[in-house]
């Protein structure tokens, strides 16, 4: 097989087939033999389990085995998925292994999409009714969702708020699946949703789960660990492996016109040598949106049957059966592609694992890895030269070559933790609390009290010392403060300057903030119509919603009304639009495009942003307005220089020097990170 990477600055490996135990117990009438591990869960009394098993090992089985028993007791089994995608892709298998083990029961999906169309075919007038006639007609079921569905439900969100809840926690089976994707403040969302679902079945899967959480989860959870055994006698996951590994630039992502064109190259050759007729045949994962556009586009030149899948795609154009499929984080996880080829970037090592488990899971295939410089040597390093390795040794070498994205999880044990857990519980009882109180200490004595009873175990200490300190006066905080350095940052960032108030005042307003945020942080995004051309002809148009900070990114108009509509797509809408609008024509070449100016600086500290204070810079007056009104109330954090994760959550100031807003709960991380740096 020919060689497929674009640069002599390449190694190759092949990498063996992966075998697991094999179980004795037989089930359904098909006779569906289980793996060892499989069983094991299937027989386990512990209330929280975590699934250790590479990609294509029978998670998804696994998990379905456990709920299995608790709709046979007659109740409710919830899954929650991180994406749209996934859950419409679980579906499909869930329902094909549940007829397998025979298992007859109703699985449904709920998501924004579906509580729209119920709503629609019922006559309904809110999504909560469409929600609580779908969680309480007909028989046992499984659900399946996305983490913001369910905090919306504790919120008390919908209409009808109090029935749903109850239905809510009328589920006996809780699983979350691909945990390691969240991480920060939605990783402790959803390690508080799993305290409260305390005394239900728990389940939690992922190929490349976090140690650090797990850790925390046998301290505070009595987790048991079950993990998938490899047995050269065992039954084939994965089959055998070509792998080449190459880098294109020292470091950083992938962005340049030119490296688009060189794995284009790359795509088109695997393109050519496929000796299967499934599609796709070819699927390249890269982390950049805009560099999937690119690569979309090289490889267009030579063959149009090209698939994009980002952000940008919306759900009814996300094709998963063209000849070559491209595409980032969004498919990188769960779907199960019968794919030949792949070709991926990697950067990290949770998303080299899983990107790899897009192939070689029902026959033999070919990967091009695309890696930084350093990453590169480190893995040529730690892997043997020519021959075949065994994957459990190819995973012990990218996780010695490759940094792991942080989940933040030891944040939860800190006084930083502790605030975004006072945000948690005031998402969570606002609705029950309307009585709004104006004292501050008040305000916060009775969020502290809510708190403690809703928290996990982890900010319990910082809550606690919170609830102290506003019992004292302000010689016991100056005392507290210097003997306790942890805490004396935290209220530093907080503008502590002598006076306790207005610390204070800082602290119920960052919690109170998080009305405005989902699971995943603020909301943030702007209606948009997606109309993408290539070579001057139409490939869609379509409604959906961008995050004002992918903006800076993308090539978009603001319009008003259905001529300026008209003036920028060539037509008049087809359907019912609500103006204003984003009119959204692909990716931009121009830098900086969107940036704040802020009157009034708070470096070194934790602010909320206030529109009067503020000045959004996008050349549009109305769409400054809209954005301001957006980012209005919102916590925020200046840092210098980019902020510490990619993944965070900022906008770039309009200032000489490099300077970031990072909004929402990230400002609550970055602060964090500069406390520990000793940046402050």
């Amino acid at each position: 097989m020919s060689q497929l990477a674009p640069t002599k600055e390449s190694f190759a490996i092949n990498v063996g087939e992966v075998k697991i135990e094999r179980g004795n117990t037989q089930i359904g009438e098909d006779k569906l033999t289980l793996y060892k591990y499989q069983e094991e869960v299937y027989r386990s009394r512990a209330e929280l389990i975590t699934i250790d098993a590479p990609t294509g090992a029978g998670k998804t089985l696994a998990m379905l085995l456990v709920a299995k028993k608790i709709l046979e007791e007659g109740e409710n089994a919830l899954i929650l998925y991180p994406t749209k995608a996934l859950i419409k892709d679980q579906w499909e298998s869930l329902k094909n292994l549940a007829s397998k083990i025979g298992l007859n029961t109703e699985i449904i999906m709920v998501d924004a999409d579906v509580l729209h169309k119920h709503a629609m075919n019922k006559g309904f007038k809110t999504h909560g009714e469409a929600l609580l006639d779908l969680l309480s007609v007909g028989v046992p079921k499984v659900v399946l969702s996305n983490p913001d569905v369910v905090y919306y439900i504790l919120r008390l969100y919908y209409k009808h708020g109090k029935s749903i809840f109850k239905r809510l926690f009328s589920v006996g089976f809780f699983g979350i699946d691909e945990i390691h994707l969240f991480w920060g403040v939605s990783l402790q969302i959803l390690y508080t949703v799993l305290y409260l679902f305390s005394g239900r079945k728990r389940l939690l899967t992922t190929a490349t789960h976090d140690p650090l959480l797990i850790e925390l989860l046998k301290e505070y959870g009595n987790l048991k660990l079950v993990k998938a055994k490899v047995s050269e006698k065992g039954a084939r996951i994965r089959y055998t492996l070509n792998l080449e590994v190459a880098t294109l630039k020292a470091k950083g992502v992938l962005c340049e016109e030119g490296e688009a064109k060189q794995l284009a190259e790359s795509a088109l050759k695997a393109l050519d040598e496929a000796e299967t007729e499934k599609t796709p045949k070819v699927v390249c994962i890269v982390n950049s949106l805009a560099f999937s556009e690119k690569l979309a586009e090289a490889i267009r030149s030579n063959e149009t049957d090209v698939s994009v899948i980002n952000s940008l795609t919306p759900p009814e154009y996300r094709r998963m059966d063209a000849k070559i499929v491209v595409g980032t984080s969004a498919i990188e996880v769960g779907i199960d592609f019968d794919t030949e080829a792949l070709i991926f970037e990697a950067t990290d090592s949770a998303s080299f694992i899983q990107r790899l488990g897009r192939v070689a899971r029902k026959r033999r295939g070919r990967a091009l890895c695309i890696t930084p410089y350093y990453n590169y040597g480190k893995l040529q390093e730690n892997l043997p030269s020519g021959g075949e390795v065994a994957y459990s040794q190819l995973e012990n070498a990218v996780a010695k070559a490759y940094p792991r994205n942080p989940s933040y999880v030891h944040l939860f044990k800190t006084p930083y933790g502790a605030v975004a857990q006072m945000g948690i519980t005031h998402a969570l009882t606002h609705r029950l609390c309307r009585v709004k109180e104006k004292s501050i200490l008040r305000r916060l004595k009775r969020l502290l009290k809510f708190s403690e009873e809703l928290s996990p175990p982890p900010p319990m200490v910082w809550l606690k010392t919170f609830q102290s300190l506003l019992e004292g006066d302000h010689r016991k905080l100056r005392k507290t403060l210097a003997e306790n350095s942890d805490l004396a940052k935290l209220f530093k960032v907080l503008g502590y300057k002598g006076q306790a108030v207005h610390a204070l005042e800082r602290l119920i307003a960052i919690a109170e903030s998080f009305e405005k945020m989902g699971v995943r942080g603020p909301y943030s995004s702007l209606p948009a119509y997606v109309v993408l051309k290539r070579n001057g002809e139409g490939i869609y148009e379509a409604l959906t919603s961008v995050s004002i900070t992918d903006l800076e990114k993308l090539d978009f108009a603001y319009v008003r009304n259905c001529e300026e509509f008209e003036e920028e797509v060539g037509h008049r809408p087809s359907i019912d639009i609500e103006f204003p609008i984003l009119i959204v024509r692909g990716i931009s070449r121009r830098k900086n495009r969107i940036r704040i100016g802020i009157s009034r600086f708070f470096e070194g500290e934790i602010f909320t942003l206030r529109k009067c204070e503020m000045q959004v810079i996008s050349g549009d007056n109305e769409l400054d307005s809209k954005i301001s009104c957006i980012l209005n109330g919102l916590p925020a954090y200046i840092t210098t220089g980019r902020p510490a994760d990619w993944r965070f959550t900022a906008l770039r100031l309009n200032t000489k020097a490099e300077k970031w807003l990072v909004i929402g709960p990230d400002s609550i991380i970055q602060a964090w990170i500069d406390a520990e740096r000793g940046e402050l």
